[in-house]
């Protein structure tokens, strides 16, 4: 049976396209949770930016800056 090489799967939270932080999340309700967090900050001060926010997968995190 071949040995198949495992490629980790990272979550990151992004405001417009850019990095929220430099974490990155193991899992999706990890993401979800800082997604949560920087909404409710954001609509806090009226922030248009507060529907930008996503959560991309990805399985090289560096590349989001």
């Amino acid at each position: 049976m071949p040995h198949k090489s495992y490629i980790p799967v990272f979550y990151v939270v992004t405001r417009a396209g850019r990095r929220t932080s430099p974490s990155d999340y193991w899992t999706w309700g990890e993401a979800e949770a800082a997604a949560k967090k920087m909404r409710a900050w954001l609509s806090k001060w009226n922030d248009k930016d507060a529907s930008k926010i996503q959560i991309i997968k990805t399985t090289d995190p560096q590349s989001i800056i």
